[in-house]
């Protein structure tokens, strides 16, 4: 039944675009030459550079950052005996992955640039992974 029912609306969806273009022909149509036009260039701003303290491992150092096709962050969790512990999160068009991480509160402050947070790799395991598209029920 639900399978009928996204056909149908699939037929319907492509009925109207063909009834909205049905007196333009192909060539009519107009591509652009220049990439930048459709996708601008990415700029970045302060909110694109986050600082964490791990030396103080304050949760409220947290962040998240939307990224073109995906986002990432830190979700700073607590101090734990000389470490910071801390996930760090990517995703990316549905399939994601999450690392626990066991800073040295001794790094002290550190900045991130967007999602590049390779310079905690040594310290960092994966935790989980997986595609939240296929997860859905």
């Amino acid at each position: 039944m639900r399978k009928t029912v996204k056909l149908i609306l699939i037929g319907v969806i492509i009925i109207a675009v063909l009834s909205i273009f049905k007196n333009e022909s192909i060539e009519d149509i107009k591509l652009s030459e220049n990439l930048q036009d459709i996708i601008p260039p990415i700029e970045l701003n302060d909110a694109r550079h986050n600082m964490v303290n791990f030396s103080v491992c304050d949760p409220e150092d947290s962040f998240s950052l939307d990224t073109g096709l995906g986002s990432g962050g830190i979700k700073v969790v607590g101090p734990k005996d000389d470490h910071c512990l801390v996930e760090t999160r990517y995703e990316i068009e549905g399939g994601y992955f999450i690392n626990e991480c066991r800073i040295p509160q001794k790094l002290g402050e550190m900045q991130f640039e967007e999602t590049n947070f390779d310079e905690l790799a040594p310290y960092c395991q994966l935790k989980n992974e997986g595609n939240a598209l296929l997860e859905l029920n």
